[in-house]
């Protein structure tokens, strides 16, 4: 695993976990789901759920060395009752997506070769190689 990062979010990779439960009748239902590191042996727990009730899981995120409710990250709460979620774990997972964008743009915008600049190359792979997980296309 690699070392903690000054923006404090948990360091990667990261990968979904579902821990698969059979029913009597056959089914399979999924009761617990994580979001785990990988890297170490055994991994630990970024993101889980609990449980509420039947029907509803809130979230709960990792604040070392335990797992915390989302409560516990909830600021600048509006008239209407919402607030910001303000863990760094959190934060990271919603900007995903432009992340994603700002890295494709990047990746279609240029192509280093191997020869010219081979540190550039590397980057420029691993980012092909985080945009294919990201798609489904690599495991």
């Amino acid at each position: 695993m690699r070392k903690k990062n000054p923006e404090s979010f948990t360091p990667g990779p990261w990968r979904w976990e579902a821990k698969v439960s059979p029913t009597n009748d056959g089914r399979k239902v999924h009761p617990e789901i994580r979001l785990m590191t990988t890297g170490v042996p055994g991994g630990f727990t970024v993101m889980d759920f609990q449980r509420m009730g039947m029907a509803q899981a809130a979230p709960r995120f990792l604040s070392s060395p335990f797992m915390k409710a989302y409560s516990s990250f909830v600021s600048n709460v509006d008239h209407n009752g919402y607030g910001t979620l303000s863990h760094p774990d959190a934060r990271l997972i919603a900007a995903a997506p432009d992340l994603y964008a700002a890295l494709h743009a990047v990746l279609v915008s240029a192509c280093p070769t191997a020869t010219d600049n081979p540190q550039m190359w590397s980057a420029w792979e691993q980012a092909r190689i985080a945009l294919a997980k990201a798609t489904g296309d690599v495991s």
